[in-house]
């Protein structure tokens, strides 16, 4: 409601508290030294990634079960 975000607002600035977003472009220009740095991370080995890949449409309700319970590793 309204009155909400009045009580929110008048706390926000009693606590004199600043809020900032934050974009990845605002940061662009230092992406050549990120790459670098990354590539080097990688082919050191110090980085290193896991696949966890469902093979078939028939596995996809098991897949997405596994999901749901933790089971998968990143995005399926």
């Amino acid at each position: 409601t309204i009155l909400n975000v009045l009580k929110a607002y008048i706390i926000f600035v009693s606590k004199r508290l600043k809020i900032q977003g934050f974009i990845v472009l605002d940061h662009f220009h230092l992406y050549p030294q990120f790459k670098d740095l990354v590539l080097g991370y990688i082919k050191e080995q110090k980085i290193t990634y896991i696949e966890d890949i469902v093979e078939g449409l028939e596995n996809a309700p098991a897949a997405l079960v596994g999901l749901f319970k933790g089971k998968n590793v990143g995005k399926q």
